[in-house]
């Protein structure tokens, strides 16, 4: 993985978990990251938590 990850801003968002995750889905194709967004979607659909979720899409995305 690319270990030069996009930022996202999260303040403010809603926090649905799916929500987020389009959220980081979108910076990551913007970096042309395209094969991170289908790693990232797998292993979040396959969380046992939101907190775990969320802690996956921060291997990812560098979250403000």
């Amino acid at each position: 993985m690319n270990t030069d990850k996009p930022t996202v801003r999260l303040l403010g968002q809603d926090g649905n978990i799916y929500n987020l995750m389009v959220i980081a889905r979108r910076a990551l194709r913007e970096a042309n990251m395209d094969e991170q967004v289908v790693s990232m979607i797998e292993e979040v659909e396959n969380s046992d938590s939101y907190n775990q979720a969320l802690s996956i899409i921060g291997k990812y995305v560098e979250i403000e």
